[in-house]
């Protein structure tokens, strides 16, 4: 009895020492981007960005808020459609708002996208989501975010080396960048659609890291999060193939 009253008072002493470490860090990170945002301003001069909203026309601001209001709309439907063929169904609205809270914390908070990936989880485990199932919708949709934005890339490269508006040395350069994009883009979609390149790639990738983490006296710490993570863009890419039809509108 003793042991189970000791284990009761432990587990609210667990929750309140987590809550005030995200406490502790929220606030730091917070103090950090105080500063940096407010270095930016400095540097770029305060008083010439507040004559440049001072003369801002607010009709013109118009088109570029729609612009972002569409993309947050079309964003969630991408969720909402991988969250269908994961067997999960969340309401427009939610699924709107999840995405806007979630994208709002990438821009607010620089980490890469993983603030925006942990609220996301959060939010879809409070709507009846699994975790399992939580990271395979975030993951999916970030693998063709991603792939979608390299096509871009790709297409704004080319474009540079065939109006050749730039000196050869850059040209080359730029031709070299273009051709190995595109090898990695075909190598993806060549992934997605035939599970034994995937499974030899990415057991290769895996062993890669695995001996350069070795190789840093950091195995022991990083090790399950890199085969996680490998894990989840199997996980991803076989999800993507396995449902070719209801990613067309996502």
């Amino acid at each position: 009895m003793t042991k189970v009253a000791e284990r009761e008072e432990a587990a609210p002493r667990g929750g309140t020492t987590v809550w005030r470490r995200i406490r502790r860090t929220t606030l730091l990170a917070g103090a950090v981007l105080f500063v940096v945002y407010a270095y930016m301003v400095a540097t770029a001069g305060g008083q010439n960005l507040a004559d440049v909203l001072h003369e801002l026309d607010p009709r013109l601001l118009a088109l570029p808020l729609l612009a972002t209001f569409l993309s947050y709309v079309t964003m969630s439907l991408s969720y909402e459609g991988i969250a269908r063929a994961a067997g999960s169904h969340i309401r427009s609205r939610d699924m709107l708002r999840i995405t806007f809270v979630a994208n709002t914390a990438n821009y607010v908070f620089p980490t890469g996208g993983l603030s925006g990936f942990a609220l996301r989880m959060v939010m879809f485990n409070k709507k009846g989501v699994s975790a399992g199932k939580a990271v395979l919708i975030s993951f999916t949709q970030t693998l063709l975010t991603n792939l979608m934005l390299m096509v871009f890339i790709v297409y704004g490269l080319l474009h540079l080396v065939l109006t050749r508006r730039l000196d050869s040395f850059r040209m080359m350069l730029l031709a070299v960048v273009v051709v190995v994009l595109t090898v990695f883009l075909v190598g993806c979609l060549l992934m997605v659609y035939r599970q034994s390149l995937r499974t030899r790639l990415l057991d290769r990738a895996n062993d890669l890291c695995d001996r350069a983490l070795k190789r840093f006296g950091m195995y022991e710490r990083f090790a399950r999060r890199s085969h996680r993570f490998f894990l989840h863009i199997n996980e991803g890419l076989a999800f993507f193939a396995s449902r070719p039809r209801a990613m067309i509108g996502p």
